[in-house]
């Protein structure tokens, strides 16, 4: 669980951390998070993960009314889901798939008219540890 005011490198895909209002004052996006997930070892050879990921939006008018801000690139709600598996056929070798599927919704509208965003994507990689 994170409580963050003021900054945007503690959690992923999170609001700018500080923006600059019309009279000059910096002002800091405030958001609460929460990360749990399982990692389960099968055998020596696969393991797993199942994770969620939830951000939510402390709205502040004043931050929010800050020139230059793209409100369509401001989250009031995300949230991730994902499944992993890996593969460890020898010791310097790992190979693994995943799927993540996440939601979004942003205080402005795009184009299309939608607050809405949809993440679904499967992820591959080949690891080789030195």
């Amino acid at each position: 669980y994170y409580h963050v005011k003021g900054d945007s490198s503690f959690v992923s895909y999170a609001n700018p951390g500080v923006v600059t209002a019309a009279n000059g004052d910096l002002l800091q996006s405030e958001f609460d998070s929460i990360t749990v997930g399982l990692t389960q070892q099968f055998n020596d050879k696969l393991r797993g993960t199942v994770g969620y990921g939830y951000m939510n939006f402390d709205q502040d008018n004043g931050y929010l009314a800050a020139p230059g801000l793209n409100l369509t690139a401001v989250n009031k709600d995300l949230w991730q889901a994902w499944a992993n598996v890996f593969y460890n056929p020898t010791k310097p070798l790992s190979f693994g798939l995943e799927y993540v599927y996440g939601e979004r919704e942003a205080l402005g509208a795009a184009l299309n008219g939608s607050t809405k965003g949809e993440d679904n994507r499967v992820n591959a990689v080949a690891i080789y540890s030195f």
